[in-house]
């Protein structure tokens, strides 16, 4: 697990307009890059600013969206796998799919992912009552 210092969460629009701390669009604030890969799953934490991430790059990250910044980064929680996506004509396309799914649950949170595999992580208590 790799604490990360403030991440670069832009508070602007991808233009640089901001309107009373929004943009147009009502946008508060964006992460670009926030994964290498596309993300697949978004996962509140209830009573709190957090959420997590997980992206087809295997990594899960925990973010504050109070404080706009990145908290914690576990990366490669998952590999990375290819499959036959299923088609009305039988099977079309190959998916590739690392972290399928983030629930949280009490003390942290379970992912599982294209690999076949269930994680438990737990969050430490300064994370978890962060916002």
């Amino acid at each position: 697990m790799n604490n990360n210092s403030p991440s670069n969460i832009d508070t602007q629009t991808g233009d640089g307009h901001q309107l009373g701390g929004q943009n147009r669009n009502g946008m508060l604030w964006y992460m670009p890059k926030a994964h290498l890969g596309s993300v697949t799953k978004i996962s509140t934490i209830p009573h709190t600013s957090l959420f997590l991430t997980g992206s087809k790059d295997g990594d899960v990250k925990l973010w504050d969206a109070k404080a706009a910044k990145l908290v914690c980064h576990w990366p490669k929680l998952h590999e990375k796998r290819s499959f036959l996506q299923p088609s009305s004509r039988g099977f079309g396309g190959v998916a590739r799919a690392a972290v399928t799914d983030i629930q949280v649950v009490s003390h942290g949170f379970l992912s599982c992912g294209g690999d076949g595999i269930v994680k438990f992580v737990q969050l430490k208590d300064k994370q978890r009552r962060t916002g």
